[in-house]
């Protein structure tokens, strides 16, 4: 669960910059238009919702799961199946942490692949989520043999 809401902070902040970027940022003019100003633009737009969305879903996956253990609902007596749905929550935020940084760096353009950009940080840290354990492929593997189990 830790990890979970690091990766839910991750994705929050990468939200939260993109936002301040995208505020200001224009590509000048182009071939068909004499200014483009980012934060007028339908694919922003999108991409900022589907970034709220991925957040959403993992504040959602971690509260729900918090909320079970408060509670003192039996998530399982079988540890590994326990164990399995424990896990899930850090998934869902690692998983959509590194696709919140992508549609970021996307929407924000090349500069935010620079060394020391904000997003550039994120992205290289978001990729870290997996390998932390149970790492993602453990969790798969886990979530399969209890269910055939």
């Amino acid at each position: 669960m830790s990890f979970a809401s690091v990766y839910l902070g991750l994705g929050r902040k990468a939200y939260a910059e993109t936002v301040k970027i995208l505020k200001t940022k224009r590509l000048g003019a182009i071939p068909g238009a004499a200014d483009v100003v980012l934060a007028k633009q339908q694919r922003v737009h999108m991409g900022l919702g589907e970034m709220k969305l991925l957040i959403e879903t993992a504040a959602s996956a971690i509260a729900f799961t918090a909320r079970r253990l408060n509670d003192g609902d039996e998530i399982s007596s079988d540890p590994s199946a326990r164990l399995a749905a424990l896990e899930i929550p850090k998934v869902i935020a690692t998983e959509n942490a590194m696709k919140i940084v992508d549609i970021a760096m996307r929407l924000v353009g090349g500069g935010s692949y620079r060394r020391g950009h904000v997003l550039e940080r994120l992205y290289r840290d978001s990729r870290s989520g997996p390998f932390h354990p149970l790492t993602t492929d453990q969790t798969f593997e886990l979530l399969g043999q209890v269910a055939l189990s």
